[in-house]
């Protein structure tokens, strides 16, 4: 989460993200904390990345990610607006599976965590 990543959240740290997650609600997607990338900065990166997953011939990829990350990861799959991410709750460890064929993503499986139990 910015310059405080990798250390232990704070009220403030734990602020400024609530703070910058209702910005995001409210479609400031150029809002961020000061060390971290903004909502549209994410969707480029996401976007390179799925150019260049489509490009890549693979039978299956394991694809690990942070939470916020993962929701606009899905909407951009599915076509949703960035306003849509709240919509996609996950689990820590919770699988997705996704297939992509004719260069359309079609989520298949999502949040399953069966292999806690």
């Amino acid at each position: 989460m910015g310059n405080s990543r990798g250390t232990k959240g704070t009220k403030e740290t734990i602020e400024e993200y609530k703070n910058l997650i209702e910005n995001w609600n409210k479609g400031n997607f150029d809002a961020k904390i000061e060390g971290g990338e903004s909502a549209a900065e994410m969707v480029i990166r996401l976007n390179h990345f799925i150019d260049e997953l489509k490009k890549t011939d693979f039978k299956r990829a394991l694809i690990c990610s942070h939470g916020r990350t993962l929701r606009c990861l899905m909407c951009l799959l599915n076509d949703d607006h960035l306003r849509e991410m709240e919509n996609y709750h996950h689990f820590n460890t919770g699988l997705y599976i996704v297939e992509l064929k004719n260069d359309v993503f079609k989520i298949v499986l999502e949040k399953d965590v069966s292999h806690l139990e």
